[in-house]
């Protein structure tokens, strides 16, 4: 009967594992940003009045991977950029559709991130997200970058995103707020049809009765 237990218990978990979403914006979510671990460049942040107020790794970090859209980050640097990631059980996968959503503050900025040793470009929309924020220079629109991770040669869903890099660049200087993901390993696994989930449940029952009448 153990065995049964153990396929038991693996079926409920397929049938009750799901993620939980997390809305931006109105824009659902199953997974944010949990580690940025490399900058090139100087960096400013929200509170930042002037540029010499440059924030660390430390402060970059935590301003992105929290879930407030209101903690961006931004740089003057042409050649700013950062490496983050997706870790543990927040990797994020490629999906049916969309696989990432760059959240950033600005209107008509432009930004790249390399993945897989591909270099792409893209130019936040504000739909459909009825979002702003004022810094101390002016009122920003949040607007979303939606990327497929085909685009990056990525079409193994059982291979998690580990890590990536986004350029600033200049002259748009876009302010990135949070980073999330669309399919988490729960939702990237198939789980098997209702009848093909019966069929292995009544082969552990089957089995557990056989070797229970060899036992008697």
């Amino acid at each position: 009967m153990k065995k049964l237990n153990i396929i038991s218990g693996i079926l409920v978990a397929m049938l009750s594992s799901t993620a939980q979403a997390i809305s931006v914006g109105g824009v659902e979510l199953a997974a944010l940003l949990d580690n940025v671990s490399a900058a090139n460049g100087d960096f400013l942040n929200y509170n930042s009045v002037v540029a010499t107020d440059i924030i660390d790794l430390t402060q970059i970090r935590s301003d992105l991977t929290d879930s407030d859209p209101a903690t961006y980050v931004l740089s003057i640097d042409p050649a700013a950029y950062l490496d983050m990631g997706f870790t543990g059980t927040n990797a994020v996968y490629n999906g049916l559709g969309d696989d990432l959503a760059l959240f950033f503050f600005g209107d008509n900025d432009t930004f790249s991130i390399q993945i897989n040793g591909i270099t792409n470009s893209y130019s936040p929309q504000t739909t459909p997200i009825p979002w702003t924020v004022t810094d101390p220079f002016a009122t920003r629109n949040l607007t979303v970058a939606l990327i497929e991770l085909d685009d990056f040669g990525l079409v193994n869903s059982q291979a998690a995103l580990e890590e990536f890099r986004v350029f600033f660049g200049d002259p748009s200087r876009p302010a990135l707020s949070l980073v999330g993901g669309y399919h988490t390993q729960a939702m990237s696994a198939v789980p098997l049809p209702l009848p093909a989930l019966l069929f292995v449940s009544g082969l552990g029952l089957l089995g557990a009765i056989g070797r229970k009448r060899k036992q008697g």
